[in-house]
């Protein structure tokens, strides 16, 4: 069980997942822990595709919503880490600021 169920149409949830390099994957949503899984062996680290939202080639279980950012970053950010992303956005953790950015300054001013 990787979550609480399905999200509330037009209900904006916060979903984040981590991979310690062993062998666990953990799953957040909006913060707080909803699952872990020990995975068995670390994933492939190749030029192998990465699926966001699905399954390659299982259509049974596709994401039904919109995804608005996507990261992958080189480390398993902490707990708290994430929700300084999920209070902040990126800029709370990175290096590069989104200066005269469009797109990122409209929806620093929207979300105001």
């Amino acid at each position: 069980q990787w979550g609480k169920g399905k999200a509330k149409k037009g209900e904006w949830v916060y979903m984040t997942a981590t991979y310690d390099g062993k062998n666990t994957i953990r799953i957040y949503e909006n913060g707080a822990e909803v699952g872990s899984a020990d995975v068995g062996k670390p994933p492939p680290q190749d030029t192998s595709e990465v699926h966001i939202g699905g399954w390659q080639g299982n259509t049974s279980e596709l994401l039904d919503g919109l995804l608005d950012e996507v990261a992958i970053f080189s480390v398993a950010l902490s707990q708290d880490d994430m929700k300084d992303l999920m209070k902040n956005g990126f800029k709370a953790i990175s290096d590069v600021a989104p200066l005269n950015k469009l797109a990122t300054s409209w929806g620093d001013i929207k979300s105001q």
